[in-house]
């Protein structure tokens, strides 16, 4: 009985391997250059976007060691 269970495990494996067929590599390859060239397209407009949009904001801001603050006066007007 045990051997018979293993017999069509096995057949049952064969059959499901041969149901299996490898996919030509040329035609993935070739899907996947097509779909990559659409795409790069995209994302290369899509960084010059935010390359504007970077440059936009860093014109907003002034140098971090700059202060603009006023000095409160005083005797010491370094002090505070």
């Amino acid at each position: 009985m045990a051997n018979a269970k293993q017999v069509l495990c096995l057949i049952l494996l064969v059959l499901l391997f041969s149901k299996l067929e490898s996919r030509s590599l040329e035609a993935f390859i070739e899907g996947k250059k097509t779909l990559a060239k659409g795409c790069s397209r995209e994302l290369i407009e899509k960084s010059q976007l935010l390359k504007a949009s970077f440059a936009k904001a860093t014109t907003r801001f002034t140098n971090p060691r700059v202060s603009k603050r006023l000095s409160p006066g005083g005797p010491d007007q370094k002090h505070h």
